[in-house]
């Protein structure tokens, strides 16, 4: 299941992109606004944070518990590495493709047959 910082869930936060924690477990909410048998505002008042402690003082039912399993989109992660900010250099990074004119040398082996190419781009 896919693990989510709380920094990451805390942007999702919107109407139009709601996410909150409960019990560890992140749901993507964002569909259910409207049909929300408490209204609306009580999700966007937890939008994008841990609803766990209000969750569990309303009281929802076994319906409620067994129909927001269809909302989970992953779990938040126990120990982060790096903080948000630090989330968002290293997705840049990925993104960034090599710059035209730069040199890419690949060496191709072929198992051992004495038979080895190179490929530069």
């Amino acid at each position: 299941m896919r693990r989510y910082t709380r920094a990451q869930v805390a942007e999702h936060n919107r109407e139009d992109d709601l996410w909150v924690i409960i019990d560890q477990k992140v749901y993507d909410v964002t569909e259910w606004i409207n049909f929300h048998p408490g209204g609306r505002d009580a999700l966007l008042e937890m939008a994008g944070a841990d609803a766990t402690e209000m969750f569990n003082e309303i009281g929802h039912s076994e319906f409620a518990r067994e129909k927001m399993k269809r909302f989970c989109v992953g779990v938040v992660a126990s120990q982060v590495r790096y903080n948000a900010s630090e989330y968002k250099d290293r997705q840049e990074k990925k993104k960034k493709k090599i710059p035209n004119g730069s040199l890419l040398f690949l060496t191709i082996s072929n198992g051992g047959s004495g038979e080895n190419g190179a490929l530069i781009l």
